[in-house]
């Protein structure tokens, strides 16, 4: 297609040809009008030339949504990782503490108004709950409070260790942390926190160091994930 731009013909008075051509702005800037009306009568004519840039702008609209869409979809995974070890978490330390309060019973630690409860005679066998003070050489009473220590520990080292790993791996999910390492952290320091309570139960070293370890280190790999992400 050919474009042809009449430039009409335009008469200035002889008394401001001398201006014209001494100052050089009036009455070019005025006969140049026509030649710039063409210019962009010839861009309105021809919208391809505009193409290529729409198209910039479209393909970069497109990848900030799938990059959004991404971001969201991880941080979802992340949540729910969150939620499943949680929620794993919460009901060993609830068995912890059932075995615990039951054992409680059984080596008369528990106040002495507690021997009305039917746990205390199921469980308790009928035996005087004292908080355990009382003096006695009793071999089953000695193995009982033996046990009841055990698990006040279990109890007490996960009361040490959870609440502060929840609130590090929360955080890293507020700070937008790498959802792999933040799943595989949590994993991995749930599992050993589940070995930790069994391996503790049944008085098995260096298997609980080692479990504790890990879950320590497991810890350790959230917090600089979480400080990595705000950085």
């Amino acid at each position: 297609m050919v474009h042809v731009c009449y430039r009409p013909h335009v008469d200035v008075p002889s008394s401001r040809v001398g201006t014209a051509h001494t100052a050089g702005s009036d009455t070019d800037s005025f006969a140049d009008q026509p030649s710039r009306l063409c210019k962009r009568n010839e861009l309105r004519q021809q919208p391809d030339a505009c193409l290529p840039a729409v198209g910039i702008l479209v393909g970069r609209g497109i990848t900030s949504k799938v990059a959004e869409r991404a971001s969201s979809t991880m941080v979802e995974g992340n949540v729910k990782v969150y939620l499943a070890c949680t929620s794993v978490l919460y009901l060993k330390f609830l068995l912890a503490t059932g075995i615990q309060g039951g054992k409680k019973f059984r080596s008369g630690g528990r106040p002495p108004e507690d021997a009305s409860l039917g746990l205390a005679k199921t469980i308790g066998q009928g035996r005087k709950q004292t908080y355990g003070l009382d003096k006695t050489d009793d071999e089953k009473v000695l193995k009982a409070r033996e046990a009841e220590h055990r698990w006040t520990r279990i109890v007490s080292n996960d009361l040490e260790s959870i609440p502060f790993a929840l609130f590090i791996f929360g955080g890293g999910i507020l700070a937008g942390s790498n959802p792999t390492v933040h799943a595989g952290a949590m994993t991995v320091y749930t599992v050993a926190r589940c070995l930790h309570t069994y391996v503790y139960a049944h008085a098995m070293q260096p298997h609980r160091a080692i479990c504790w370890s890990v879950g320590v280190l497991a810890t350790l790999v959230g917090v600089g994930n979480a400080v990595a992400a705000i950085l």
